[in-house]
């Protein structure tokens, strides 16, 4: 019996840093987006290179493995070298290929990370046998007994199998996680109703939170009560995030832009009227509707505004965990799988769930790659003990 069968995506990574690159903003009143560039028709020289495994399903299956649990892992490869580096890590690790699929048809996914100076990335990325998944050749029977069925992202014909999966978990008691990816997110709230009512965790960034449910979230809270409609906000903020309609003031739908840091609108508001929401920075309104939908507990991650979890009853937020930004890729993955794999071994803790996650996430932010800096139960214990004062809020709401 497997305590977790993760699936989805494995890829082979070649991640790529180079300090010659620029960081373009385009920004307009509605919205921003930052570009990676490079010169066009130049050489540009690589700083620092390497090599990993990646995907949704083997970053989790890693991780669960490294922190102790029997672990299997549903996913399609090709027949080439990236198809050997992949099956080579999963002996690594100890995890159970028998659900592992094979085809000679499509290559082994692959992706180019590009990371930027300040640590973000972009990824180019090659589906390939990913978008191949199909149920008839899938052994559903070797899940029956898993405790856990992780479903990370599926692309292209894999989509398929998403709902019978989770209707299979559904019916023999199994416990499923969703941490869905593109393709899922643009399906919207409504039309996955029943994978997402079968799931007892649910966790996304707020970006697809704010997607998957058609809710944009604002940084910003204005109480309209206090709130005279004196403009002087709108005046004084120097990134556009006030606008009025219908003869009150409201924070703009791009106002998750805000850097929550410079506080003019709160200094030269004359009625008190505006503050930071510490707790959800905006997001309450997509958890809640995301709740509604009906998985047990939703966990939404906002880098370094930190992370949210909502039960129904109480909304939990925990700060982002001290760290030195090196890459980002993978941090997802990480915080995604340790919180599930925390409820299992802490009785369904979600403030620890929320600590452990959290340490195991930074950590891998430190790293070059998306399986690097993972650590297990006891090293994410001595972390918590040597940072006391990192501690995880929780109100009714």
């Amino acid at each position: 019996m497997f305590d977790f069968v993760t699936v989805g995506g494995a890829t082979q990574d070649i991640f790529i840093e180079s300090d010659h690159g620029k960081i373009l903003t385009e920004r307009d009143f509605f919205s921003k987006e930052e570009l990676i560039c490079f010169e066009y028709g130049a050489k540009i020289e690589i700083d620092k290179l390497a090599y990993d495994i990646g995907g949704g399903a083997v970053n989790s299956a890693v991780n669960l493995a490294n922190l102790g649990f029997k672990t299997s892992t549903l996913i399609k490869i090709g027949n080439d070298l990236n198809a050997k580096a992949i099956n080579t890590r999963l002996d690594e690790k100890n995890i159970d290929k028998s659900l592992l699929l094979t085809t000679d048809k499509y290559k082994t996914g692959f992706s180019v990370i590009l990371t930027s100076f300040e640590g973000e990335r972009t990824v180019l990325t090659h589906r390939g046998a990913n978008s191949h998944i199909s149920l008839d050749e899938v052994e559903v029977e070797k899940i029956k007994n898993a405790k856990w069925i992780y479903i990370a992202s599926l692309s292209g014909n894999s989509n398929a199998i998403l709902e019978e999966l989770a209707f299979y978990a559904e019916k023999n008691n199994i416990n499923m996680a969703f941490n869905p990816g593109t393709a899922q997110i643009k399906r919207g709230v409504n039309d996955l109703k029943k994978v997402l009512s079968s799931a007892e965790v649910l966790i996304m960034n707020k970006e697809e939170a704010s997607k998957i449910t058609g809710i944009p979230p604002e940084s910003t809270i204005i109480n309209l009560d206090k709130c005279d409609s004196c403009e002087v906000c709108i005046d004084k903020c120097p990134q556009r995030v006030f606008d009025v309609r219908e003869d009150k003031i409201h924070s703009h739908p791009s106002s998750d832009k805000c850097p929550l840091s410079c506080n003019i609108c709160i200094e030269s508001c004359t009625q008190e009227a505006i503050c930071h929401e510490p707790w959800s920075f905006g997001a309450t309104g997509i958890i809640k509707k995301l709740k509604d939908s009906g998985p047990q507990i939703v966990v939404i991650t906002d880098g370094k505004n930190g992370v949210q979890a909502y039960d129904g009853k109480s909304l939990y937020y925990a700060p982002p965990y001290p760290s030195a930004v090196l890459s980002t890729l993978g941090a997802g993955d990480a915080f995604a799988s340790t919180f599930v794999a925390s409820l299992e071994k802490y009785n369904w803790s979600i403030e620890k769930a929320l600590k452990l996650a959290s340490i195991n996430s930074a950590s891998v932010i430190e790293s070059f790659g998306a399986q690097t800096g993972l650590k297990n139960f006891d090293d994410l214990e001595k972390s918590v003990s040597k940072t006391p004062d990192f501690k995880v809020l929780k109100k009714i709401i």
